[in-house]
């Protein structure tokens, strides 16, 4: 987990020992703002990614919805599992 500290005071932050040096600071704080911004951007993926997919359960099972709704009325079943359909069709003999 990544930790962010923020800078108020600028002279008091400089005035620590460990951050003596202004190089060895602006190096420091370079690498956290790279580590913040690749994190950010891999939540943005997932999101993007997240969104996608409800986007596409909700399709899915707005279309099962209304194939359910179709079978009860025709006589024809179908039978949806993962990312396979499965039909059965009644056929009414004479």
């Amino acid at each position: 987990m990544c930790t962010v500290m923020l800078q108020d005071d600028v002279d008091s932050y400089m005035a620590d020992e460990d951050n003596s040096n202004v190089q060895q600071v602006l190096k420091k704080l370079d690498e956290q703002h790279s580590k913040y911004r690749f994190m950010e951007t891999n939540l943005l993926a997932k999101k993007r990614r997240f969104v996608h997919l409800v986007f596409s359960l909700h399709c899915k099972f707005i279309y099962s919805c209304v194939m359910q709704i179709e079978d009860a009325n025709s006589g024809f079943g179908t039978v949806f599992e993962h990312d396979q359909v499965i039909t059965k069709a009644e056929r009414s003999r004479r």
